[in-house]
Formats: C-alpha cells, structure tokens, sequence
C-alpha cells in the first residue's frame, strides 16, 4: 500500500478494507505482512484538505517485472472512499483473470463485511498487529471495542471468536457468534 496524504495509521485502515475486499475471492491469497515475489499494490493520493478529490489505483508487480495496471486511477470525493475501495477490489479480482461470474457470487461490500466507520477498522486493523505480536489481550479489547462502535461487524465478531478458540475458550468464542 502506497498512500500519499494518509498517516500511518489511516492508510493502516484503507488497506484493512481493501484487503478484505480483495480475499472475497476464492482464488486469491494475501498474504500482507511479508514479502512476496508477486503482489497487488494500492497507490493513492489524497489532497491535504478533505474537499479535493482523491486518486486510488491499483497494479500487479512481479519481481523483476514492470507493473501491470489491475484498475483506476478513480477519482473520488473523500467521503466515497469505501465505494471506491470496493470498485477497485472488484476491477482488480477481474483483472487478475477472475470470472464476472465468480466475482459476482463473492461480492460482499467493504462496509457489510468490515464497517464503513473507520474507527471500527481501525480497531480491527490494531487487532491484526496485536495478533501478530502474540498480545492477545490487546486484540481482544480492540475487536470488543470495534464490535460497540458497530455490532454487525462480521470481521471483528469471526476474529473476536478465533482468538477465544486459539486460547482453549470455546464457550466465548461461541458467545461471539
């Protein structure tokens, strides 16, 4: 994710929702926190204030190789940002050779399945880090904390209720679900 106009943690936040969008489908494996010889890249730019339009777009890069443009640039209000994100999950799945009918079977919005609050993908994106650092319980505060903000997010529910089963608590997990 290259971001231009975004901290780090608010780009933190567009790549929770744009990965999640992407793994809708079956074909593809993301794997975000290490390096690998092929990868899908999101470049943005945002202006400083939040009038101007934004630019996202996306690429195929393989090692070795000149990018391969997947979608975009779109251009967008700021307040579009989760329509935009979810066209260009969508633009990117068809261009890596995914079928519109495949697409079209395992196409769920940014905000159905995460949120459309980014303070509720930001909590499940600190979650991801928390995980990462074996700080359980520093996960579990942030996806309690995402699941008040907006108690139909499915991410931060199947996460919550993971985490719970990976530490032998299977009565919680189910009290997730």
């Amino acid at each position: 994710i290259e971001i231009a106009g975004k901290n780090s943690r608010e780009t933190r936040t567009i790549a929770l929702w744009f990965s999640e969008a992407l793994i809708q489908s079956p074909f593809l494996d993301l794997e975000l926190e290490r390096a690998m010889p092929a990868r899908i890249v999101l470049r943005g730019e945002f202006p400083a204030d939040s009038v101007g339009k934004a630019t996202l777009s996306t690429s195929f890069v393989q090692s070795g190789q000149a990018p391969v443009p997947l979608s975009g640039p779109k251009r967008f209000s700021q307040p579009e940002l989760i329509i935009a994100l979810d066209a260009l999950a969508l633009e990117s799945r068809l261009g890596l050779g995914e079928s519109r009918s495949s697409v079209q079977e395992n196409r769920k919005t940014i905000a159905a399945i995460v949120s459309a609050n980014a303070k509720v993908a930001r909590a499940c994106a600190d979650a991801k880090i928390w995980v990462r650092k074996r700080k359980f319980a520093n996960a579990i505060g942030e996806l309690k904390r995402a699941i008040k903000l907006d108690r139909s997010c499915a991410l931060a529910i199947t996460r919550l209720a993971a985490i719970y089963m990976d530490l032998g608590k299977p009565k919680l997990a189910l009290q997730q679900t």
